[in-house]
């Protein structure tokens, strides 16, 4: 399990204790105590910093895969100046210009590609 997993299910958890001292007291038509709003209070701060793990650990997590990226792309770039079998113009150039159905972008691709894996089917 990775970390932001880890994170998003001390939130989910944290979200749950906090339902079930409000659904308690909402059972039992009344107000929450003072013990009761002391944890509530506390589950909110804690769920605060959850947020803020998990904000860091998407940026971290983002800065990860643009460092991957970089580093294939400069790998790529630098295997085809020292290795190039042919000139550049023998690769294909496919652009949205040139091919309407062509990925706007990586991201875009890398969408569809997870949208292919959970069954959706783009027409």
């Amino acid at each position: 399990m990775s970390k932001l997993e880890k994170l998003n299910d001390r939130k989910a958890a944290l979200v749950a204790a906090m339902r079930k001292l409000s659904d308690k007291a909402a059972d039992e038509e009344r107000e929450f105590t003072a013990e009761e709003q002391t944890a509530y209070d506390q589950h909110k701060a804690d769920l605060v910093d959850a947020d803020k793990a998990i904000a860091r650990e998407q940026d971290l997590v983002a800065l990860e895969k643009s460092v991957i990226l970089q580093k294939a792309g400069e790998t790529h770039s630098q295997a085809g100046s020292v290795n190039s079998l042919g000139p550049e113009t023998s690769k294909p150039n496919i652009t949205r210009e040139t091919d309407p159905n062509a990925f706007k972008s990586f991201g875009d691709f890398l969408a569809s590609v997870k949208a292919f894996e959970h069954g959706a089917v783009a027409g």
